[in-house]
């Protein structure tokens, strides 16, 4: 008995090393899952229950970065997709608020997207009720930058250096001191 509770402890803790693992090689920011727990956020205040809320990505591609470094890494390639959050039963007395809700998260938050000229939101409304609720279907683009960090064993190779997604270090030096002393002592 306590060696099975031993081996579900260290199944346990496997498991959470293997998902933070994951997390940090996978540390790309997502809009798409930044939005959807703001919009979770305003359940209450839309008269709306968790089971009228869905969403999903309905189409997502890869275009090239720019192969530059940046303070985030190597800019790899930008995600870019569209997702579709769906309301069920929303009082239409609150369609305007979730209209301007969508719309400030975007605009105080999505920070790619007038340089990747996305398009607006667009909202497909239809009137239930004798119009009191609505089901309401917000399409919203996104556009998520890939940075890269070299690492040793990374999962991507990129001109024979070997790439995973994660947090870098970007060392910009002041001086030409600076340089001379990282070039003689690198950390």
């Amino acid at each position: 008995m306590a060696e099975e509770k031993r081996v579900r402890q260290n199944g346990h803790s496997q498991k959470s090393e293997e998902r933070q693992l994951f997390e940090v090689i996978m540390d790309i920011r997502c809009r798409y899952r930044e939005m959807t727990e703001y919009l979770k956020t305003k359940f209450s205040r839309l008269e709306i229950q968790p089971e009228n809320f869905g969403h999903k990505i309905v189409t997502f591609e890869a275009e090239p970065g720019g192969l530059n470094v940046t303070e985030s890494g190597l800019h790899y390639a930008n995600f870019r997709y569209r997702s579709v959050f769906y309301f069920e039963r929303l009082p239409q007395k609150h369609l305007a608020l979730l209209v301007l809700l969508v719309q400030n998260w975007l605009d105080r938050f999505d920070d790619t997207r007038r340089e990747a000229k996305l398009d607006r939101p667009k909202f497909e409304v239809i009137s239930l009720d004798d119009g009191t609720h609505v089901n309401v279907d917000a399409t919203v683009d996104f556009l998520d930058p890939a940075h890269l960090v070299e690492t040793p064993g990374g999962q991507l190779v990129i001109f024979g250096k070997e790439y995973d997604a994660g947090t870098y270090d970007l060392l910009i030096a002041e001086t030409l001191e600076e340089i001379d002393e990282h070039v003689a002592n690198p950390a």
